[in-house]
């Protein structure tokens, strides 16, 4: 599947910024047209109000207390950071965007330490 996905993009880019351009509309919109389609179906199960319920707390089966514990906002934490080593290589791309001036040594070791405390402080 690698190898199929670097051959496409090898002919997409070989044709030229035009053809890059129409990709781009393509994979911007296509997913939204892809959640959206997901949605509809997802709302059309069986049982999909009493998930939808649960899932918001509207059935009174939630238990905000949780909310409370910092354990809970340090797992939220760690999650957000494993969801980031995903999309590295776009993150990498961003950043090609900042100023020539602007130092990024503060944005960099404040992710590390963050990380790092996250890391030692993991129970599961």
């Amino acid at each position: 599947m690698l190898i199929l996905t670097w051959v496409l993009i090898y002919f997409f880019v070989f044709r030229g910024t035009k053809s890059i351009g129409k990709i781009v509309w393509f994979t911007a919109i296509f997913p939204y047209i892809m959640l959206t389609a997901l949605l509809i179906r997802g709302c059309t199960l069986t049982g999909a109000m009493e998930g939808i319920e649960y899932f918001l707390g509207l059935n009174g089966k939630g238990d905000w207390s949780k909310l409370k514990d910092i354990q809970v906002w340090v797992n939220a934490t760690s999650q957000i950071f494993n969801s980031i080593g995903i999309g590295f290589g776009s993150l990498i791309t961003f950043s090609s965007f900042n100023r020539q001036n602007k130092t990024i040594l503060r944005d960099t070791l404040f992710i590390a330490t963050i990380n790092r405390y996250v890391a030692l402080n993991r129970t599961d």
